[in-house]
């Protein structure tokens, strides 16, 4: 269903649940979550033998060796998006509660939701740039929240559709919509 990379891996999951890692042409199963009964969103390695599982239900599960156990339980949230940032904090994108960032130990250390400057609590995608700038991707917009939290609302994407992937390249952000490829210069407010 989905493939992820960290530092040692390429992981990818299929739809009962299981978690499966790639070497080569062999995979192997690496965890199975199919009491979990929700989609991965995301797979980060904090460690040797340390990873981190982040599902779309809002639960969030850790292996360290053999270990494996529930870290944390976001009730009530949907997870679009998950991002382990250069500060060593997750960055949580979700369906209608805008961002959440939870400290090493998974606990919420802050909320930016439209009253911070978020122009909607849907947030479908996320990334941190060199200068650990977050970048969060709503159905048609793009906002940039600076190290000091302030929200910049970068787009509105009117006629482009709505985004499914995006990348930052020195200053051009590219943004794949099913409407085509478009490129934002984020040094200039009248970009278009």
């Amino acid at each position: 269903k989905n493939i992820f990379k960290t530092k040692s891996h390429l992981f990818f999951n299929d739809f009962q649940g299981g978690v499966y890692t790639i070497e080569g042409d062999d995979m192997t199963l690496f965890e199975d979550f199919k009491e979990i009964n929700s989609e991965l969103v995301n797979v980060f390695e904090i460690a040797q033998d340390d990873y981190v599982f982040v599902f779309k239900n809002g639960q969030i599960w850790s292996k360290k060796g053999a270990i494996i156990k529930n870290v944390a339980n976001l009730k009530s949230i949907v997870i679009n998006a998950a991002i382990f940032d250069q500060s060593k904090e997750f960055v949580i994108g979700t369906n209608q509660n805008g961002i959440y960032i939870l400290d090493n130990q998974f606990k919420r250390k802050k909320t930016i939701i439209d009253t911070d400057g978020l122009r909607s609590n849907y947030v479908k995608g996320l990334y941190e740039d060199a200068q650990e700038n977050l970048w969060a991707i709503g159905d048609k917009e793009i906002h940039n929240i600076k190290q000091n939290d302030v929200v910049h609302y970068i787009k509105e994407s009117k006629n482009q559709g709505q985004s499914h992937g995006f990348l930052l390249n020195k200053n051009i952000f590219l943004n794949a919509t099913n409407q085509g490829l478009f490129s934002t210069d984020t040094r200039s407010k009248n970009s278009r």
